[in-house]
């Protein structure tokens, strides 16, 4: 199989140097990328695991991942707020807007997992921050935060997510790969929720199996073998949805890789001129992208970017049924 061209646009050098899917990663050491690993452990040691949330009334169901980004915290709260909510007791969801709080809300109100999440959910609360967030919320709703873990709540739960779907990296940038050690992790969470290879699956951590696939790729299957195939994320870890694509046997001829959560508002021009470079040196291309990914791209009405087609893929998580019955007599 040939080799995957990989177009990387915003990355910071030290970045692109450190970024876990670059196999060139290990022969990039020296100073600064022992600084980072050093940097990663404090992170690990030092960080805490769960954050306090407002006591409430109504059950408060925290999703929280072992590792920072790319967890599959966005999809699975959706998939939970869902599976909870009932006509006469909706849940609500909540999530906090990235770039508002890196740029002190100078920059676009809404994040790509916010617009993600109000196309396909009514009850979505975001805010610069996930507390404040949280207290727009009318006390009487059930809550699932999309972030990290709480257990200073009344009747719910705190969920812990770990994606095997390829190996935890030794470090990753700018913090490391886990939110805290991996103790402080379990001793903060309720249940433990595992997907992937059971190879992948952290010492100790045990959990209970989710079903996991990648929605769209009957789709991408059927696709003319000529047609050039471009892959576009905005993740912080893309392999996660690369290997799963690799194992299913679809081809991927270049992956222009975004960082997490795009570019913010000035990132249009780039991304259009990325994409009009590409489509110069592979006209009959095709573009897949995530539902989520997808925001940050010139797509037409018709689902199609410069006239060639846009076929969307996306990560799908389902709650075990037994979990779901235990949580189900909070609400």
């Amino acid at each position: 199989m040939r080799a995957v061209e990989v177009v990387r646009l915003g990355a910071a050098p030290w970045e692109a140097a450190l970024a876990p899917s670059e196999p060139s990663a290990a022969a990039n050491g020296g100073l600064v990328s022992a600084a980072r690993m050093l940097a990663s452990r404090l992170y690990g040691q030092f960080a805490e695991p769960a954050r306090p949330l407002p006591k409430r009334a109504a059950p408060v169901f925290c999703v929280g991942s072992t590792t920072l980004g790319g967890g599959g915290k966005t999809p699975f709260s959706l998939a939970l707020a869902r599976a909870l909510s009932t006509p006469s007791r909706p849940v609500a969801l909540v999530t906090h807007r990235y770039r508002a709080l890196a740029t002190g809300g100078r920059s676009s109100p809404l994040s790509d997992d916010e617009r993600y999440l109000r196309g396909r959910w009514d009850y979505v609360y975001a805010a610069p921050t996930r507390v404040a967030a949280f207290a727009a919320v009318p006390p009487e709703m059930p809550i699932v935060v999309d972030g990290p873990l709480s257990r200073a709540t009344s009747g719910g739960a705190s969920l812990l997510l770990h994606d095997g779907t390829t190996p935890i990296p030794p470090h990753t940038p700018p913090a490391g790969p886990l939110r805290a050690t991996l103790e402080r992790l379990y001793a903060a969470a309720d249940h433990r929720l595992f997907w992937g290879p059971s190879e992948h699956r952290p010492p100790g951590f045990g959990g209970v199996p989710i079903e996991f696939h990648l929605e769209g790729l009957e789709a991408l299957a059927a696709l003319p073998d000529d047609a050039p195939r471009i892959l576009v994320t905005a993740l912080a870890r893309p392999e996660r949805v690369v290997a799963p694509l690799a194992a299913a046997g679809v081809r991927i001829d270049v992956h222009l890789q975004l960082p997490d959560h795009g570019l913010g508002d000035n990132g249009n021009r780039p991304v259009f001129q990325a994409v009009s470079a590409l489509l110069a040196r592979y006209p009959g291309a095709v573009f897949v992208a995530s539902n989520k990914c997808m925001l940050h791209l010139p797509v037409d009405a018709d689902d199609s970017i410069f006239g060639r087609p846009l076929h969307r893929i996306d990560r799908v998580l389902v709650p075990p049924s037994a979990l779901l019955s235990h949580l189900r007599r909070a609400v």
